[in-house]
């Protein structure tokens, strides 16, 4: 089954069925594809438009980093999933003789390690999206402003979900030097998100109040 070709409609209903996968991994990429779609809508909104000259020159570029993660982010819901799936498959596998307790071990260490840099991907991808954002509240058409603010806290949560996921998983990493490299690209991902999250509300709230 491919995800992200069924209907909205069979994609809720797998979602809240009792299997494990999609999980919480996959939703963080789907709504961070959300939030890259709605500010590539509003630049979209934008270009051409003769209202605003500054944005034709900005906005463009920004569309294209957002296309760009929008579609990078669809294909990071898929392999959520599909790297549960191999975690769950790993431990299954059989553990009666040596050989094959070390074929297992292996097994799950390469799907843990999977596991946990598919969501540090999207995070990745998320925080690109939510700096993008800044130039869309920016340059944006003013009538999409609830849009970019919508965008923005789709993002957010996106990158919270991912972040959660990518914590959960990164324990189970058991080399010590690939999980503090992925420790500290995580803490520096959390960081960027926090910063750019204020930046683009903050621009929301003085559109807003103007």
């Amino acid at each position: 089954m491919i995800l992200m070709e069924l209907s909205v409609r069979d994609f809720i209903a797998e979602l809240a069925s009792a299997s494990p996968a999609p999980g919480g991994g996959t939703i963080a990429a789907v709504t961070g594809a959300f939030a890259a779609g709605l500010g590539s809508m509003v630049c979209g909104l934008t270009i051409g438009n003769d209202k605003y000259p500054e944005a034709q020159s900005v906005l463009p570029e920004v569309k294209e980093v957002l296309d760009k993660a929008c579609k990078r982010m669809v294909e990071l819901a898929e392999e959520d999933a599909a790297a549960f799936n191999r975690v769950m498959a790993a431990f299954k596998l059989p553990k009666d003789t040596d050989e094959e307790k070390t074929i297992r071990s292996d097994a799950i260490q390469t799907a843990n390690l999977e596991a946990t840099r598919v969501p540090l991907e999207s995070a990745s991808c998320i925080v690109s999206v939510t700096e993008a954002l800044i130039q869309v509240v920016r340059y944006g058409n003013e009538n999409t402003l609830s849009d970019c603010g919508t965008a923005i806290e789709c993002a957010h949560a996106a990158a919270g979900g991912a972040f959660m996921n990518a914590d959960i998983n990164l324990p189970s990493v058991k080399d010590d030097v690939i999980a503090g490299e992925l420790r500290q690209k995580l803490e520096n991902l959390k960081k960027k998100a926090d910063y750019f999250y204020c930046s683009a509300m903050e621009l929301v709230k003085a559109k807003q109040a103007v």
